[in-house]
């Protein structure tokens, strides 16, 4: 094969061509990168499979059967459909195989000819078929394999696609970065990227494809996470806060108010959130907890913060439900304090949100709580 690299056009490759990668281009794939982070949607297990006597109406499974019939047939009243049928045994019964326009495979197909099936079993007239089903000629595969099965497109096979990124994988010099250092994946016990797509593609055991797809879901949330944080930190050095002086003992005057007591994580938060006002830092944070743990608390306590500075604050719910009940449990607790505060929701009256978008504007309120609606609405903050 010719010097490839993961930036090298698929319709370069000699096995490919122009007709081929239109079919590729299909599947979203311009380019070896592409190809090699097309994982299989599926696995051919060719270790284990079931006699065809045993088996069971709507199960997904595999069996090994000698081809003992075939028949060709075209489906009456003006049809083009055609199908080939064909009976495979084992000797302890017989299943029946249904392919439709697909005529090529009665060659494929021959009396005698032993192969490996895998599909979902269907009941027919009494009889036990699969429609469709994956293939795999027993001669031509090792024993022991577990083959990928592929999404596919027009004029692309699981045979042609499986030779395609297997030559990929041995021919291919430069494999995508690392995103850790060898000692770092030491510590953690996860493989390098070579061997985390040869084995997503290939695997050579169950041990070696659960590496490969733990190493591969955890590179791809790192990259996300990583992407966040750089998105988190360019937002913090571009974009100016506000600098607002917090009372000393801010946390235990909010205590005060509350008839629980607030958590140790709780507070970490609300000292993470005060040292980010305190610094002018534009605030991005995700409050991670259970059902039930108080992260709305740890939001209320940033609103009631600025609020008592003299600044304006929202509250975005993804329901009115939600947001109806954040307003309900909270509207005494600001009221108590001489904190103004609303609720703003799409159904409400043209009347009452005129109402709150004048008190918006004045800057008389001071926490707006709501759905998307706040996105929405024409709203503009006094402060």
């Amino acid at each position: 094969m010719m010097n490839i690299t993961l930036e090298t056009p698929l319709e370069a490759l000699p096995s490919v061509g122009e007709k081929r990668a239109k079919s590729l281009k299909k599947l979203g794939l311009n380019n070896l990168f592409d190809l090699l982070f097309l994982f299989p949607r599926r696995y051919l297990d060719l270790r284990n499979f079931k006699k065809i006597g045993a088996l069971v109406p709507d199960e997904f499974t595999s069996v090994k059967g000698k081809v003992m019939a075939r028949e060709e047939q075209r489906i009456p009243v003006r049809s083009r459909v055609s199908y080939l049928k064909v009976a495979v045994s084992d000797g302890s019964g017989v299943l029946f195989l249904v392919f439709f326009n697909q005529p090529y495979l009665k060659d494929i197909f021959s009396i005698d000819k032993e192969f490996f099936i895998n599909g979902r079993v269907e009941v027919f007239k009494g009889r036990m078929q699969m429609i469709n089903p994956l293939y795999e000629e027993y001669r031509q595969v090792k024993k022991d394999w577990i083959l990928p099965v592929y999404p596919l497109s027009s004029g692309l096979t699981q045979k042609y696609m499986r030779k395609l990124i297997k030559a990929v994988l041995e021919n291919i010099e430069v494999y995508p970065h690392e995103i850790l250092p060898l000692g770092d994946r030491h510590n953690l016990n996860i493989p390098n990227i070579k061997f985390a797509l040869k084995n997503i593609h290939f695997p050579m055991s169950d041990i070696n494809l659960e590496k490969a797809r733990n190493y591969l879901v955890f590179r791809e949330f790192f990259i996300l996470q990583l992407g966040l944080l750089l998105k988190k930190k360019t937002e913090q050095r571009q974009g100016k806060g506000i600098i607002v002086d917090i009372e000393k003992d801010a946390i235990k005057v909010f205590q005060s108010y509350l008839p629980f007591n607030l958590t140790a994580p709780q507070k970490k938060v609300m000292e993470d959130i005060i040292a980010d006002i305190k610094e002018g830092k534009i605030i991005s944070r995700m409050v991670h907890g259970e059902v039930g743990s108080g992260k709305t608390v740890v939001a209320v306590f940033a609103l009631w913060l600025i609020a008592r500075q003299g600044y304006q604050s929202a509250l975005l719910a993804p329901t009115e439900i939600l947001a109806e009940q954040h307003y309900i449990n909270w509207q005494k607790f600001f009221l108590e304090q001489n904190i103004p505060v609303a609720f703003l929701i799409g159904q409400l009256p043209e009347a009452e949100k005129n109402r709150i978008r004048n008190g918006i504007k004045s800057g008389e309120i001071k926490v707006l709580v709501g759905t998307h609606a706040l996105l929405s609405e024409v709203l503009e903050f006094k402060n």
